[in-house]
């Protein structure tokens, strides 16, 4: 008995001693890190013992008084640090070798055991490896049939709760997405019997709030298991084991039935339900993989099983209810996602089902998810278990130290966000410029979720599917939710909002009513336009009642005919009614166009018609006005610095290769259609030069961009000349299929602005600090920029990154193709100009004609055909209609044209103005060698004055180089039988029958 007394007290002492030591060690390290002061035997744990919603306050309170990094005591023999510093954070997360859970995991071992949310070292890592591929972004698509047939069951339910004041939504939600796990990743289709589903559902909140307490308790584990508590998890761990089991048992035998089934009589396995079994990977992966040699034991596939059922069903059930209550609480964000999806699916809003691409698409609904993501991240508190010993900021941190990173606190932090605690989705729309360990909903690092990309996909359809039903609004009493972060975060009162159906009916009686006022406004319009003292006396053709002129108008093809017609019988400057409402003024008088184009402050405004564009364009430099124009114009220009430009010219030549390979198959045809080809190759050109992205357009037999691109400028067309107010427009099918290509043009920019990005970021670091700011080897400068710069010392968001690319593929690609396409044309039916330019190309290249590949220098000395090129240009402008609105009262000649009056300036009529050229409908290049007399406004085939074109030089260029190149490889002879071009300016001036011309080799 002695001895037996002898040996307890020795070990109590060890006991006693490695405690002691292991507080000695710690402590030596942790004194110098702030923190609460801990009560006795409590530590810090007194604080939380009310309940688990005030540890989101205590937490933030503590990192308040402390400091962002913050030592606790969660009993007497241990503690932890609590971090919301990014530093250490990124430290932390971007380790490869600090991957251990903290100890706080180790509670959820009786439910999770060693799966991949709650295992370490190679055990971790060789599950991760056989699970990864269950995630391939070829496998993802296959779940939305599943998403889609489990969100019409969801729809259904909500039906029977439209009118009620108030309903609990986080409840349904986790039953859909318990549905959708099920089936997605375990391939079982549970039964309607919902009585397991909320025994389940009560079992996990109830595991989830037990380990949570356990967390914050400063009871010790061997004394836990004789507390009540234990006895109550263990009747909950009974419940989810059997669940689970219960759906691998039924996955086994289905498996074995298919097999059966699937067996020929020669002993194959049929080839049939192959998409079936795709489908069903994870727990097919599961069932089928070897680890080591071995098939996974019942315990290990149990393990799996109930992680990914916990981590796929929980947190994607917490994100998406709090995305639907701040739908509810922010109508104008939730009305933009709706017209996000109206835009998406037309007029099959609501019964659309939808695919891959379309949820895709989804750019600002993604946004808002992101958004929700950040405000309450499902995890909280993300926790590391350190594996040895780190210093920072001067401190040692010791191994066997739990580090928890504070989610929910450095993503709400002013440093990293403006205004953190309003609900702002458009702050994900910025492509670059945030920190990227200050968003981490996902984790990060190695450790990082590997199922984020299926519960962003699920996210988005099923909030889609709600949003396209359902209207969300408040419940009719007030509701504050209570963040209790319970493993996941949760509402501790539940989250609840009102549904009613959307009515599609309310856009006929918008109809009705806006036609009402719109005849109305007609009529007090007519009013005004006969009292109106400033127009009284400007000449123009008399307007119709309520289409004003636009009739004239309608056919396309008429528009520089009746423009000619407007100045031949009126003057130079003749006012034009689009409408009862709007009028403008059309003018090639040169003292007013000197007015206006020279004006800094006057006339610098894009009048209304330009924001027609604005649905392609947004606000780019060509539509936008103001301040905004001005700071993004002086952004842009170093884009076109003449150091830049030079080293564009590698570009030009080898597309313009690529380009007379293609042409070589069309010599000796008696006609060819030439202008789509060089669309093909200046949409080549545009992509590379500019967007550092090869899309290979002259390979394909059709561009689809560029057919999109002519839809919308017909669009535009259409909509600049039909007496319809913009508000009606969407009633009109013209107005849906704008829309259609409108997708195609986002989505095929949006494909080339990430490429780049994707690009820019594999820099090595090294590459990236030799750089200039001007983009990868002072090339690819204008995309770079954009991704680059700060305006007031923001990052550009990503919308206004497209919107500028939109505008310079527009601006950079149509409009040169409009005038090499004229070039070429002028050049096959002028042969002397064409045998001129050839001669030039002689002088510069000598012998080695054909293959020589052109120099920056030798584009400049080609002074003929850069002649030839000003003169196209002069007949045949891009724009032929150069648009300004006035920003304030502009008397000229005893007249005053008023304030917000769209001015039009008719370049194709003023260029072929006698006073200004003489014969100035024909073609003589040599008109160019000296313009010293010219008058300064006489000649504005790239407008002018401080909104000129910007890529003038850049375009000037492009030009020489294909046209000096095919002038060098072919001789250009007129159409057989005689072509003759018929203008039509489509916001840019093409010809509607196309430009045709023979080719023929040069010996």
């Amino acid at each position: 008995m002695p001895s037996t007394v002898i040996i307890f007290v020795f070990v109590i002492i060890l006991i006693v001693w490695w405690y002691s030591s292991k507080i000695r060690r710690n402590g030596k390290y942790l004194r110098n890190i702030p923190g609460p002061t801990p009560v006795p035997i409590f530590g810090n744990t007194i604080e939380l013992l009310s309940g688990t919603q005030v540890y989101l306050g205590v937490v933030c309170k503590w990192l308040k008084n402390h400091g962002d990094t913050i030592v606790v005591h969660d009993g007497p023999l241990s503690w932890a640090v609590i971090t919301i510093d990014y530093d250490f954070s990124e430290l932390i997360y971007s380790s490869s070798v600090q991957i251990d859970k903290s100890c706080q995991y180790s509670f959820l071992s009786g439910w999770l055991g060693e799966g991949l949310l709650t295992s370490t070292g190679s055990k971790w890592k060789s599950h991760r490896k056989v699970i990864t591929p269950s995630f391939h972004f070829s496998i993802l698509p296959k779940f939305i049939d599943i998403f889609e047939r489990v969100n019409k069951k969801l729809i259904d339910k909500l039906e029977t709760k439209v009118g009620e004041g108030s309903i609990e939504i986080s409840q349904l939600i986790s039953l859909c997405t318990l549905d959708i796990i099920c089936e997605a990743a375990m391939g079982v289709w549970l039964e309607d019997t919902n009585k397991n589903h909320a025994n389940y559902i009560k079992s996990v909140k109830g595991m989830c709030n037990i380990v949570v307490q356990r967390i914050a308790s400063p009871v010790h584990e061997s004394i836990y298991k004789f507390t009540w508590t234990q006895y109550k998890e263990s009747k909950l761990l009974k419940v989810l084991h059997g669940f689970v089991d219960e759906v691998i048992e039924r996955k086994i035998k289905d498996i074995n039935t298919e097999s059966k089934k699937n067996v020929v009589n020669n002993g194959t396995p049929a080839l049939e339900n192959v998409e079936e079994k795709e489908r069903m990977v994870f727990l097919d992966l599961l069932l089928k993989s070897n680890i080591n040699g071995r098939p996974l034991t019942k315990t290990e596939l149990r393990d799996e099983v109930n992680t990914f059922m916990f981590e796929g069903h929980d947190t994607t059930s917490s994100a998406m209810s709090f995305c639907l209550y701040n739908l509810s609480t922010h109508p104008e964000v939730q009305a933009k996602v709706f017209e996000e999806q109206r835009l998406i699916f037309g007029d099959n809003v609501q019964m659309a089902v939808p695919t891959h691409t379309q949820l895709g698409e989804m750019k600002y609904l993604e946004s808002v998810i992101k958004e929700t993501l950040r405000l309450y991240p499902p995890v909280p508190f993300v926790g590391r278990k350190l594996t040895k010993d780190i210093e920072f900021n001067g401190s040692i941190y010791p191994k066997g130290l739990n580090i928890m990173l504070f989610t929910y606190g450095i993503q709400r932090s002013e440093k990293y966000y403006e205004e953190p605690e309003k609900f702002i989705p458009e702050r994900f729309e910025i492509l670059n410029g945030r920190l990227p360990y200050s968003y981490v909903p996902f984790s990060a690092g190695p450790r990082n979720c590997i199922g984020q990309k299926f519960a962003m996909l699920e996210l988005l359809h099923t909030i889609s599917k709600i949003v396209r039903h359902f209207e969300l609004k408040p419940p009719a009493s007030e509701h504050q939710i209570v963040l209790a972060p319970e493993l996941i975060l949760i509402s501790k009162n539940g989250i609840r909002l009102s549904v009613s159906k959307r009515n599609y009916m309310v856009f006929l009686l918008l109809f009705i009513t806006i036609s009402g006022i719109m005849l109305l406004g007609c009529l007090i319009s007519r009013k005004i336009k006969d009292r109106s003292y400033y127009l009284k006396n400007v000449p123009g053709p008399k307007p119709l009642y309520f289409f004003g002129n636009s009739l004239d108008f309608v056919n396309t093809e008429g528009h520089i005919p009746v423009a000619d017609g407007y100045m031949k019988k009126y003057g130079d400057i003749v006012l034009v009614h689009k409408n009862s409402f709007q009028w403008s003024i059309l003018t090639a008088d040169y003292e007013f166009i000197e007015l206006i184009f020279s004006s800094s402050t006057a006339a610098i405004d894009k009048p209304r018609p330009y924001s027609l564009l604005h649905g392609w364009l947004g606000t780019g430099l060509l539509t936008s006005s103001g301040t905004h124009w001005r700071k993004h114009r002086k952004m842009i220009t170093p884009a076109f610095h003449f150091s830049i430009l030079q080293k564009f010219v590698d570009v030009f030549e080898n597309v313009g290769d690529i380009l007379i390979n293609k042409l070589q198959s069309k010599v000796g045809e008696d006609t060819y259609e030439i202008s789509k080809i060089i669309s093909l190759y200046a949409l080549d050109v545009i992509s590379e030069t500019a967007m550092g992205v090869k899309i290979n357009a002259l390979s394909e037999k059709e561009s689809e961009y560029i057919k999109n691109i002519k839809i919308i400028c017909n669009a535009v067309t259409i909509k600049m000349n039909i007496p319809i107010h913009k508000v009606l427009y969407p009633l009109f099918w013209v107005h849906h299929k704008e829309q259609k290509a409108l997708k195609y043009v986002h989505q095929f920019v949006d494909q080339v602005i990430e490429k780049r990005v994707e690009e820019l970021d594999s820099i090595p670091k090294e590459e990236k600090a030799n750089d200039d700011g001007y983009g990868i080897k002072n090339k690819l400068a204008f995309l770079d920029i954009l991704l680059k710069s700060t305006i007031d010392g923001q990052p550009l968001t990503r919308k206004e990154v497209r919107d500028e690319v939109n505008t310079f593929m527009f601006e950079g690609h149509d409009t040169t193709s409009s005038a090499i396409s004229f070039c070429l044309y002028h050049l096959s039916t002028h042969k002397d100009v064409q045998e001129k330019v050839y001669q030039e190309q002689q002088q510069i290249f000598g012998s080695d004609l054909k293959n020589a590949m052109a120099t920056y220098s030798q584009l400049l000395e080609m002074k003929y055909l850069e002649m030839a090129i000003k003169e196209t240009l002069r007949l045949y402008p891009s724009v032929p209609l150069i648009g300004r609105k006035l920003t304030e009262d502009v008397e000229f000649k005893g007249n005053i044209y008023p304030k917000d009056m769209n001015v039009i300036v008719y370049a194709f009529g003023y260029h072929r103005q006698a006073k200004h050229f003489p014969e100035p409908n024909k073609f003589i290049p040599e008109r160019f060698e000296s313009q010293k007399d010219w008058l300064p406004f006489s000649y504005v085939p790239f407008s002018a004055g401080p909104r000129n074109c910007i890529g003038q030089k850049y375009a000037m260029l492009e030009m020489l180089s294909v046209i000096s190149k095919i002038v060098r490889n072919f001789e250009l002879e007129p159409s057989k039988p005689e072509h003759k071009i018929a203008l039509a300016p489509e916001l840019i001036l093409i010809s509607k029958n196309g430009v045709r011309l023979t080719l023929k080799n040069r010996k």
